[in-house]
């Protein structure tokens, strides 16, 4: 019998391979920024090794904030991306559910603007 915390492992492994210097495009930027927010939101978890390229397909993204000012700070940030050509690795977390950001949904939205297809991440298994 395969255990859940071992199929997460093994699927995520597959689905999430390791980033290179270059993500769509983007040059990928070392900096992770709110790694604490791993163990204050979580329990039990691992985080994988390496930074890993995530699909943009796994999430579903509009691009736009419910207030004003969010939509703008997007859009600012989507043609910051786009003029500097980098991108700081987000935080994605893989429960039974699947995937969603901890750190980085401004990135997140302002890269569905530009339209791109996968971006860098620090990926964690969430076991609960």
């Amino acid at each position: 019998m395969i255990k859940l915390r071992d199929l997460l492992k093994e699927n995520t492994y597959k689905e999430y391979p390791v980033a290179g210097d270059v993500v769509d495009g983007r040059s990928v930027l070392d900096n992770i920024d709110n790694t604490s927010s791993i163990a204050a939101s979580l329990y039990r978890y691992k985080v994988l090794d390496g930074i890993r390229e995530v699909p943009m397909s796994d999430f579903e993204v509009s691009g736009k904030h419910y207030s004003v000012q969010g939509t703008n700070r997007i859009q600012q940030l989507a043609r910051e991306i786009s003029e500097s050509k980098t991108i700081a690795p987000l935080i994605v977390v893989v429960d039974k559910k699947g995937s969603y950001v901890l750190e980085g949904a401004t990135r997140l939205s302002a890269l569905k603007v530009i339209g791109a297809k996968s971006f860098p991440a620090l990926v964690v298994i969430d076991y609960d």
